[in-house]
C-alpha cells in the first residue's frame, strides 16, 4: 500500500506493509533467529 504526501514543495511517497508482508517479514525474521542447523535443515527437507 501506498500513499503520497505533500511536504512543503515535495510530494513524499510512504509505503505501508500489507498483512500477507507482515506474515513474509515475520517468516524472515524467525529464519534468521534461528541456528544455522536449523535453517539448513529446513531447506533441505
Amino acid at each position: 500500500m501506498s500513499e503520497w504526501v505533500k511536504n512543503g514543495k515535495r510530494n513524499i511517497k510512504y509505503y505501508s506493509l500489507t498483512s500477507k508482508g507482515e506474515d513474509l517479514l515475520n517468516k524472515v525474521r524467525d529464519l534468521f533467529n534461528k541456528p544455522i542447523k536449523e535453517v539448513i535443515a529446513d531447506l533441505l527437507f
